[in-house]
């Protein structure tokens, strides 16, 4: 599965393990730069989902799957990493998914070498940790950096299990992997099985390298991944089941593909100019029948391209429309595919190592640019407010989310028998805050309350629906306090 030995290909040898590894270091250090931005912005309501069943303890995490909300297994994980941490900020909590996110730059490194080379692997592990994407999700309270870390696993397991002389360790590997981003997140199975049928595809094609364990090898890509939602998720089949009805979002699969190569790729527009040079430059030797041994092959381009092409046919499989951030967990497996090609097609004019680490150089020095531009075109992207609308560029728990602000608001009333009313979002953020107000949501109020509760909404339409809600439709309520995104009103006269 790896790329055949030549001297073209050799000439893109980084050299020895401890410049790899320099390079590898210095990789995730663009990560943890990209991602840093992040590291303390306020907790929103699917986080606090995640943490309200954290705190319930691994044990409850991994047996209930009462709403989608649950990432059973980075749930889990959340609950251990609350006992070791010495405080319960959220920086400090937020270092986990980081983490994951790290240590997905070496296997993302050494999956995209696998894959396509040394340069490929320099410049899929630089796409991925230097892109905005990576960086909006990358600190999120949420189960979608940790599946970066095991779906690259599997990709860079599956590409060891023929062609390697521990091909049962790779297996199990893959399985283990397989497991474990299945169990963190149920639709990525959708898309560990685009890498598994990719690969599976690519073996069973490849006349030339015919294994006599193929057809058991794509048979163990293929069916892993199901068997694996099946052992991951057995214990609460019937909530999974329950709560699939609500993965569907409003968005068409055309819109969804778009969104996901917008969000992608449009910090790397200079790499798409660079790949249509390399197309053209191809294409003229071919026409001269340049018997050139540096040009692609079929065989070197198929799997990237079985990769790349996954991704829409998972999303055309999906049993609805996920929302786009359903499909974050495929990022390190789209940029090795789109590193590979493009290496693939470059490396014919790059013939020494010193050149390859100039179009390194050049890649870091565009990615630089784009970051530092006053407008970037994904980077800091506002939306319309609605949170059922944002995509992999706009998040809209930034635009002036300070739940941390209406506790404010709350104590400046000095009454601390006043309770909030709130909807599902403001729920469960101010109860990841640890509100000492009596806290409810509004669809389900407790039996009694004694006094009337201020309101907590987006803006005065929503706030009329809970307070019509409640059955206090003859009360008054006027604006105590602007926070942003959250609205505080208060019964007047008080």
């Amino acid at each position: 599965m790896s790329p055949p030995e030549t001297a073209a290909t050799s000439a893109w040898d980084l050299g020895g393990q401890r410049l790899q590894w320099l390079v590898v270091a210095l990789l995730a250090a663009i990560a943890l730069l990209n991602a840093l931005p992040h590291l303390g912005e306020p907790i929103w309501q699917d986080e606090g989902a995640t943490l309200v069943y954290a705190g319930e303890g691994a044990r409850y995490s991994l047996a209930h799957y009462t709403a989608t909300n649950n990432h059973m297994a980075f749930s889990a994980m959340l609950s251990l990493w609350l006992a070791v941490v010495p405080t319960d900020d959220v920086a400090w909590l937020r270092l986990l998914p980081l983490g994951f996110f790290l240590l997905s730059v070496p296997v993302v490194f050494a999956s995209a070498k696998r894959l396509g080379g040394t340069g490929a692997a320099v410049l899929g592990a630089l796409l991925f940790g230097g892109a905005s994407v990576s960086g909006n999700f990358a600190t999120q309270l949420r189960g979608y950096a940790p599946s970066w870390l095991f779906v690259s696993l599997s990709l860079l397991c599956a590409l060891h299990i023929l062609g390697s002389r521990r091909r049962r360790a790779w297996q199990a590997g893959y399985a283990l992997a397989t497991l474990l981003a299945v169990a963190t997140v149920p639709t990525n199975v959708f898309l560990v099985e685009s890498v598994g049928a990719s690969v599976a595809m690519s073996l069973l094609l490849d006349v030339r390298n015919r294994h006599p364990g193929g057809w058991i090898a794509a048979a163990l890509l293929l069916f892993t991944p199901p068997l694996a939602l099946i052992l991951a998720y057995a214990r609460v089949w019937d909530e999974l089941m329950a709560a699939s009805d609500l993965v569907g979002s409003g968005w068409t699969r055309a819109d969804l593909l778009r969104a996901w190569w917008h969000g992608t790729m449009s910090d790397y527009r200079w790499l798409w100019a660079a790949a249509v040079v390399g197309m053209g430059l191809v294409a003229l030797r071919l026409r001269r029948r340049d018997p050139d041994p540096r040009l692609p092959s079929m065989r070197e381009c198929l799997l990237p391209s079985f990769l790349l092409a996954g991704l829409p046919v998972a999303v055309a499989v999906f049993p609805s429309a996920p929302f786009p951030r359903s499909l974050v967990p495929y990022l390190p497996v789209w940029y090795c595919g789109v590193a590979c090609l493009a290496i693939h097609l470059l490396r014919p004019f790059f013939r020494t190592r010193v050149a390859m680490l100039g179009l390194a150089a050049l890649a870091a020095l565009g990615l630089g640019i784009s970051h530092a531009s006053e407008a970037p075109i994904c980077r800091g992207q506002r939306g319309s407010g609605n949170p059922y609308e944002y995509d992999l560029c706009h998040q809209y728990f930034r635009d002036q989310y300070h739940p941390e602000q209406v506790l404010a608001a709350w104590a400046e009333l000095r009454l601390p028998q006043v309770p909030i009313a709130t909807n599902y979002e403001g729920y469960f953020a101010l109860r990841a805050l640890g509100s000492p107000a009596q806290l409810f949501e509004y669809r389900h109020p407790p039996s009694r309350v004694n006094t009337l509760p201020l309101v907590v909404a987006h803006d005065e339409a929503e706030m009329r629906r809970i307070r019509d809600s409640l059955g206090l439709h003859q009360v008054g309520y006027q604006l105590a306090a602007d926070t942003g995104w959250f609205k505080v009103y208060a019964p007047r006269g008080r």
